[in-house]
């Protein structure tokens, strides 16, 4: 299991904060593992086992030993299109106590082969049939991410299709590589879209903020915030809503700062705890990044 999530998600699952470290179904690998097989990092992995498939989000990772890979064990149909890590479980139970062997089984990854990957986000509920998709809850609404062996005929259909509004005028850009769309109402954002060849490189939280909210659509649309204003980056503590970005400027202006510090002041870890080994080990990549610098 991961530090936030819960079984299958039948309580902790309505918590929209426990969505925010991790989104959607992952599977840990080890770097060296990646690069033989071919895989990236934010790309998109099938886990074959021998008794079904499971697909999920590459996390490269030297948290996993090589030949190992880790896949959590709480997405199920209500979260994600194919996420169940007991799919290649194997059918074997404890002769005396019935317990199934769900703990580890042997299975083949491979990377799936799509023309497109998104991510969204919106006030209401999303209707996806994609090849690969995951929904969570968000404080204003849903975010999503999804993906596609073929590209769809026109996205303008697409989007209205997929969204829970009636009659949206969209915003749009275009061109060859990539597609990316917004839609207000009363001028707040309510809709948001962005599809491309290669995985999303947008700031997830700051549009996860944003919906709901008054906007610019040129910023929407580019995905990022304007220059000057705060990127805090991936959340780490989602007790407080603190990114690694927020986490790392300080480390960088205070490099000597202790864990408690680097707490304190930037109010990671200040709630349950459970990110302070995540914390730690920022601390140690960019002290490492740093003395590599000078």
């Amino acid at each position: 299991r991961i530090r936030d999530q819960w079984h299958t998600m039948t309580r902790t699952g309505l918590v929209p904060k426990l969505f925010s470290h991790r989104g959607e179904p992952h599977l840990e690998i080890n770097p060296h593992d990646a690069q033989r097989l071919n895989l990236s990092h934010a790309e998109l992995a099938v886990v074959e086992g021998s008794n079904g498939n499971s697909i999920c989000r590459v996390l490269v990772s030297d948290a996993v030993a090589q030949g190992q890979v880790f896949q959590p064990m709480h997405w199920n149909l209500n979260f994600a299109s194919q996420g169940k890590a007991n799919a290649q479980s194997l059918s074997v139970v404890d002769p005396f106590s019935g317990q199934p062997a769900l703990k580890s089984s042997g299975v083949n990854v491979k990377r799936l082969e799509v023309a497109w990957y998104g991510f969204g986000v919106c006030t209401q509920p999303i209707n996806l049939k994609t090849d690969y998709w995951a929904h969570k809850p968000i404080f204003n609404g849903f975010s999503f991410e999804c993906a596609g062996r073929m590209l769809p005929d026109q996205w303008q259909s697409f989007v209205a299709e997929i969204n829970g509004h009636k009659n949206l005028s969209f915003l749009q850009t275009t061109d060859a590589a990539q597609f990316r769309c917004a839609a207000f109402e009363n001028d707040k954002l309510v809709f948001a879209f962005f599809a491309s060849a290669l995985p999303i490189a947008v700031n997830r939280s700051w549009l996860i903020e944003l919906l709901g909210s008054n906007a610019s659509a040129l910023e929407i649309l580019a995905g990022r915030p304007a220059a000057g204003q705060m990127d805090k980056g991936a959340i780490v503590c989602a007790c407080n809503g603190v990114g690694r970005n927020q986490i790392s400027n300080f480390i960088q202006a205070n490099t000597s700062a202790s864990l408690n510090l680097v707490c304190q002041n930037t109010n990671a870890g200040m709630g349950c705890g459970s990110c302070r080994p995540e914390v730690q080990k920022i601390m140690a990549q960019t002290q490492s990044f740093s003395q590599a610098a000078e």
